[in-house]
């Protein structure tokens, strides 16, 4: 409840962007964010529409296409204040055009959640968001049901990460915003 309770206050009245939609922003569409934005390749955005109306929330949530890496999509003018990335580090090779996408959307100050399955390439892609000019911080891993077969469980990663670093400034010119909690940064 004291979560929930959090999670609310962290969304309310905010731009929330989630890069390779599933079904967390819209919760955060539930929880007062003032705009749910739900992105991925074409052929799945159809089934972010109906998952939206299906959750009720179809008037807060826009559904866009969005390729990692392409302008098309992705707006300066628009930037998000939470990006939430869930499972998407899967692919090592799609960490760079995951990384130029995350300069577009984000600000100095916009806070990055990720979580992530606990799979081969579960480390390797932060790492290389790193590379980036990105830094993260990682919260204790959770063991948790899993939907597609609630009597398995498997164990979750969680990382809260700032935004890439402008071309031309490195990764330790950046700063992590000042209200990122500071936990073990890598």
């Amino acid at each position: 409840m004291a979560a929930a309770g959090a999670a609310a206050g962290e969304l309310s009245g905010r731009t929330v962007l989630e890069l390779g939609a599933s079904l967390v922003v819209l919760t955060a569409a539930l929880l007062g964010a003032s705009l749910a934005v739900l992105t991925d390749l074409p052929p799945l955005l159809p089934v972010l529409r109906v998952n939206a109306a299906a959750n009720g929330v179809a008037d807060r949530v826009q559904v866009r296409e969005l390729v990692w890496g392409s302008a098309a999509g992705a707006s300066p003018e628009e930037t998000a204040d939470v990006v939430l990335l869930s499972d998407v580090f899967y692919d090592p090779a799609a960490m760079a055009p995951l990384a130029s996408t995350l300069r577009t959307v984000c600000r100095e100050e916009t806070r990055i959640w990720a979580a992530s399955e606990v799979r081969e390439s579960i480390y390797s892609c932060p790492d290389l968001l790193k590379e980036e000019g990105c830094r993260r911080s990682e919260l204790p891993a959770v063991n948790r049901r899993l939907l597609r077969s609630p009597e398995e469980s498997s164990e979750f990663a969680v990382f809260i990460i700032s935004p890439p670093a402008p071309r031309g400034e490195g990764a330790s010119d950046h700063k992590v915003p000042a209200k990122m909690p500071q936990l073990k940064s890598t």
